[in-house]
């Protein structure tokens, strides 16, 4: 019952976001809204299978054991001034309100214990397509799911990790507000934080894993390509609009385009490139996503017309097969 609340959020983002795309992308209300329901359970299922295995394994014997040495490392982190103020934050970000002293090591404790957990279940969740894919339908190498348990492991420890320094680092922020601003600072920081870490683990894992030395041209091409996705990604781009992109990359990518990006960066980490690279292209998607009509979401009516319609064809279906 818990995770099905928590999935109506999952589902309703999910939902808007996806029908936006798709209307964009020039379909119908009806059909952008059979495409956006779809996605939403997709999404929402994977949550609730995530948070009903992380609830059921919490309840285990072992779950409590393992609750036993995080409490110690937070006790001894807690001798220390910074450790100290630290749990304290963490502490408050997650109850938000104030909570100090042995309260505060004790909630943190089973927090970690908690989340540890939850990313375990998370990461089984997200790469189980990729162990079938592996060991039933051979249609990627054990290498490639190597790589993608890895990225996968790390975009979600980072986004743990993530929250947990953005809600202390917010709460520390808006404590300048007495209660309110704690709480406020601590929400947007874990959010923030949660996003970011996310991101920066998926992308360090990645960037390990493919670990290749490349000469200067294709190093300076594979960030153009790389940052162009990245951006792609954040402004959600539907295909008509990745091939504008596309066209617009293609006629400004060239040898001197390259030589000029090579002189600003050099002597500068891979970062440095994409950085550069995203100055040069943003404004373009921008100017790209200014285009885009106003969307306006299917009525209630609408909606319950649609999901009907879809538990009628449901059912024709089952009919069918059992008349089989």
């Amino acid at each position: 019952k818990t995770q099905s609340v928590t999935c109506t959020y999952v589902f309703a983002i999910s939902f808007v976001v996806n029908f936006a795309q798709s209307r964009w992308s020039g379909q119908s209300t009806k059909d952008a809204t059979r495409t956006a329901f779809g996605s939403a359970i997709a999404t929402g299922g994977t949550t609730l299978i995530i948070g009903v295995v992380s609830a059921q394994l919490l309840r285990t014997r072992a779950a409590a054991i393992g609750t036993v040495p995080v409490r110690n490392g937070m006790k001894a982190a807690a001798h220390t001034n910074v450790g100290r103020q630290v749990i304290d934050r963490i502490a408050a970000g997650s109850l938000r309100r104030p909570i100090y002293g042995a309260a505060a090591t004790n909630h943190v404790a089973k927090l970690l214990r908690s989340n540890a957990i939850t990313s375990i279940a998370a990461t089984v969740v997200l790469t189980a397509p990729d162990f079938y894919r592996a060991a039933f339908d051979s249609s990627i190498s054990w290498r490639q799911f190597a790589k993608n348990l890895s990225v996968n492991a790390a975009g979600v420890a980072g986004g743990v990790g993530g929250w947990m320094g953005g809600a202390a680092v917010g709460a520390t922020a808006g404590s300048a507000v007495p209660i309110v601003g704690t709480v406020v600072g601590a929400i947007v920081g874990g959010i923030i934080g949660a996003v970011g870490g996310g991101v920066v683990g998926s992308r360090a894992a990645k960037a390990a894993a493919d670990g290749i030395v490349n000469d200067d041209s294709k190093r300076l091409v594979t960030a153009v390509e790389d940052e162009i996705q990245e951006l792609a990604l954040e402004y959600m781009l539907t295909k008509d609009e990745v091939e504008q992109i596309a066209l617009t990359a293609g006629k400004t990518v060239n040898q001197k385009w390259l030589l000029r990006m090579f002189k600003e960066t050099r002597n500068t980490p891979d970062a440095g490139l994409r950085k550069f690279v995203r100055l040069e292209f943003e404004s373009k998607f921008q100017a790209l996503i200014q285009k885009r009509p106003n969307i306006a979401l299917p009525t209630v009516e609408q909606l319950e017309e649609e999901t009907l319609s879809l538990v009628e064809a449901l059912t024709a279906d089952t009919d069918g097969h059992d008349a089989d």
